[in-house]
């Protein structure tokens, strides 16, 4: 008679990620029929990722200017579905509400601890009458942090982001998120970051960059890549100057490639198809912020701070094929002057 062997903590592990797998793939055939537009985000710890994503969301609520409301689309799952992903709803909607609304509060995030990354889906309502549906993707920094424990220090997506990416065949918007500086900005003026953790953050793009190819197979050559370094105010010093105003593409790529070498590289030998802008580069400020707190700034600093998530906004509205968002955030031709001020820059 053969004895019943013990239940272990390996298959335990192996049964779970072939479950979050299974979801993923329910999840990309629900977003390819409801019409979603997933943007999914990576960056490691404390790279700004889920500030990014909070001023997104918090955008159509607080700016006139917006031309639009959004709402957390509740409506996307169908009843089997919300039992089996309970957790991931809940946590998506505690960052919808709770986290927004600390938010808008003038308090910075926490760091996300799910335990599972999980989507946020949202209905974008235009004033036209328009409606557009996206899904954020958020988790935890951790796991796009280097395993050095590991000759090949790349850490494998969890479960359900490979269970999506292997299944959704519409194209996506990825945001891989690179802090100008990795850690906090303190009260005093200084940041928490240094060389040993842009080193990890750079490390883990590559990393990221390395398994979406891979896991996405041949889709990712028509999905959108945008290279996004956060925390742009830090670098510019005053929302008032003229690099906050008007962050030109060189000074972008400059820090980009100094300080993330690595994932730069990789980034730009990406083999896509022929479409143009399907990589794209990006500053970001969310907001200012002094050690925990979120800095309330005067109207005409607010209208400077409010043109990065205006042009995000406009950006991947496009993606999702629904044209032209902003009109006021579109690349004006540049003039002959501009040119040569460029190929001298150079």
């Amino acid at each position: 008679m053969l004895e019943d062997k013990p239940y272990s903590s390996v298959d335990r592990a192996e049964t779970n990620i072939n479950e979050q797998i299974e979801l993923g793939n329910e999840l990309a055939v629900k977003f390819k029929e409801q019409g979603v537009h997933p943007i999914l985000l990576f960056g490691s710890q404390m790279s700004g990722k889920t500030s990014l994503l909070l001023s997104l969301l918090n955008y159509p609520r607080l700016d006139q200017q917006a031309e639009a409301s959004i709402e957390y689309d509740d409506t996307i799952y169908d009843q089997e579905q919300n039992v089996k992903l309970r957790a991931a709803l809940e946590a998506g909607q505690a960052l919808f509400y709770r986290a927004a609304q600390q938010w808008i509060g003038n308090a910075a995030p926490k760091a996300t601890l799910d335990e599972h990354p999980f989507f946020v889906p949202v209905v974008l309502q235009k004033s036209s009458g328009e409606q557009v549906k996206f899904a954020f993707l958020e988790g935890r920094g951790e796991w796009y942090t280097p395993d050095e424990t590991n000759i090949r220090p790349y850490r494998k997506f969890k479960g359900l982001i490979q269970g999506f990416l292997q299944t959704f065949s519409n194209p996506i918007t990825v945001l891989y998120v690179a802090p100008y500086v990795a850690g906090s900005y303190g009260d005093a003026g200084h940041t928490s970051g240094n060389a040993e953790l842009m080193q990890k953050s750079d490390l883990g793009l590559v990393g990221a960059l390395e398994e979406y190819v891979s896991t996405r197979r041949g889709y990712f050559r028509e999905d959108y890549h945008i290279l996004t370094m956060t925390k742009w105010d830090i670098k510019c010093g005053s929302v008032t100057s003229d690099p906050f105003l008007d962050p030109r593409d060189n000074e972008v790529s400059d820090e980009l490639s100094s300080k993330f070498p690595l994932a730069w590289n990789k980034f730009n030998a990406m083999p896509m198809s022929n479409q143009p802008g399907n990589l794209k580069i990006n500053a970001y400020c969310a907001g200012v912020m002094d050690g925990a707190r979120l800095n309330q700034l005067p109207s005409d600093d607010k209208y400077s701070l409010n043109r990065y998530p205006r042009k995000l906004w406009d950006r991947i509205h496009s993606n999702a094929g629904h044209g032209v968002l902003y009109k006021d955030v579109q690349k004006k031709p540049k003039s002959l002057i501009d040119k040569l001020l460029d190929a001298l820059r150079s």
